[in-house]
């Protein structure tokens, strides 16, 4: 059986090079992209484990059911082995729909492995995880939007003084454009 962690780590990997169009797009060096693609992939481990505490208070809070939180984190860890495939959503219009697909299958298999493990039927665990997984996505989004804010006015923003390419630099790299130097940015 695979380690968790690394199966974790790997799907963060995926997750942060399928969010890197944007990045990309900004032509950053490549301190700045590996920079933004160290923070994708912390907010996404972040992710995880948001949703894990969050299915711990909530097991515990609600019901009578106890388990640790390093078990349901394991849980979760093994869960994002669908999410390795995350890379994909770096294409326009195959990556949202894709991705989507992806969480739904993390989240029924995570619903499964917990089924299993805690042996608790799997209605109440879909229920269960399903909540918990919508609370931490609504924590995630609420603090990825204050980390932009705080980003956007500090020295730690990876697209800060990077320019996104122009029309005329897009089509000066197509063959059969007549030759037009294009501007380098310091």
């Amino acid at each position: 059986m695979s380690h968790p962690y690394v199966i974790l780590g790997l799907a963060a990997l995926s997750f942060a090079l399928g969010q890197s169009g944007p990045l990309i797009m900004r032509r950053p060096g490549i301190l700045r992209f590996a920079w933004g693609l160290l923070l994708q992939a912390a907010l996404f481990v972040g992710e995880r484990a948001t949703w894990a505490l969050f299915a711990w208070l909530l097991g515990t809070a609600a019901t009578d059911f106890v388990a640790s939180f390093g078990d349901l984190f394991t849980i979760i860890c093994l869960g994002s082995l669908p999410l390795l495939f995350a890379g994909i959503s770096f294409a326009p219009h195959l990556g949202p729909p894709f991705m989507g697909i992806f969480y739904v299958i993390s989240l029924f298999d995570v619903a499964g492995r917990a089924s299993a493990t805690f042996a608790v039927r799997p209605l109440p665990v879909i229920l269960w995880l399903g909540v918990s997984w919508l609370a931490a996505l609504l924590a995630v989004w609420a603090a990825r939007r204050v980390a932009r804010e705080l980003s956007a006015r500090s020295r730690l923003d990876p697209l800060r003084d990077v320019r996104p390419y122009t029309t005329a630099e897009i089509l000066a790299t197509m063959p059969g454009v007549p030759g037009r130097k294009v501007p380098t940015q310091q």
